[in-house]
């Protein structure tokens, strides 16, 4: 009886390897992208409501009844900006599958599990961290 040994790697990526590649590239490209865009958002709508915020100091509210409102709101803006992703990854990840089947290795595997929506929504807090850590560097 002979025995062929071939690397799991191989088996399973086969000749799709640079495809997945500029796929993740692509993906992670995007979604840079997106984190940037929402952080640049969420900088301009503070410094809209800058007019808000001095008004509230002048009347006496502290850091904290002023901040809590706005960190909330981003907070539930990114995540909800995360959620949204996940709902065309679903929807691209079923046209993608439907039109090239053959190209994706394990394709009947190919699912969003617990793993992928933590990561997803963990993306979505570096928007907000970096909108909140530029903010830090607006003249007050």
């Amino acid at each position: 009886a002979r025995v062929d040994v071939v690397p799991m790697h191989s088996d399973v990526v086969g000749t799709a390897r640079g495809a997945l590649f500029v796929l993740s590239a692509a993906v992670a490209t995007v979604l840079l992208i997106a984190c940037i865009n929402v952080a640049n958002l969420m900088l301009t709508r503070v410094v809209r409501r800058r007019r808000e915020f001095v008004t509230r100091v002048a009347l006496g509210a502290t850091n904290g009844r002023i901040a809590r409102p706005a960190v909330m709101e981003s907070l539930l803006i990114a995540f909800v900006g995360g959620a949204i992703g996940l709902v065309l990854a679903r929807g691209g990840m079923n046209v993608l599958l439907t039109l090239q089947p053959s190209v994706v290795p394990l394709a009947e595997r190919v699912a969003l599990n617990t793993v992928v929506v933590l990561f997803a929504l963990g993306a979505s807090v570096p928007s907000w961290f970096f909108s909140r850590w530029a903010r830090a560097f607006l003249p007050h």
